[in-house]
């Protein structure tokens, strides 16, 4: 799990092909004025998901898993906490993987919290379970799924 602000994304393109491409779309477009929704970049191996939500309670949270993409959530309003822990340390399985969603859902507790502002990343490779969208109030935000 990568945290840090859009403008240090340079620093990652080693780590996967597509992080350029997705630095370039996400700093070169006007993304409040997008619709919500799916943004296909490059078919299923790169493509963004336009989300405005509103928060929820952690009790009301799981923690999922991908096996097939890594996630990049981009916060462009609001203030979002998102939980963390390595899927190696977890043991509650309530939903098993589904291909389909490319998710595991866990039920294990939520231990540690990131804080993300406007203009935050975090980034989740598959051993990294996450639980995102927890807080109070309205969030903006882009999801990227990048292809393993």
């Amino acid at each position: 799990m990568i945290v840090s602000s859009i403008g240090n994304m340079s620093r990652f393109f080693g780590l996967h092909p597509l992080f350029e491409t997705l630095y370039r779309y996400l700093t070169s477009h006007d993304l409040d004025k997008m619709l919500c929704g799916r943004i296909s970049l490059i078919d299923d191996d790169l493509f963004l998901v336009k989300k405005d939500v509103i928060c929820r309670n952690i009790s009301e949270r799981q923690f999922e898993a991908h096996r097939k993409y890594v996630d990049v959530h981009y916060l462009l309003s609001g203030t979002e906490y998102i939980g963390w822990r390595n899927v190696a340390d977890l043991n509650s399985i309530s939903k098993p993987y589904d291909l389909e969603s490319d998710s595991v859902i866990f039920a294990d507790p939520v231990l540690d919290l990131i804080m993300l502002h406007p203009g935050d990343i975090a980034i989740f490779f598959p051993e990294d379970a996450h639980v995102p969208e927890i807080g109070n109030g309205y969030i903006r935000k882009m999801v990227a799924k990048v292809k393993l």
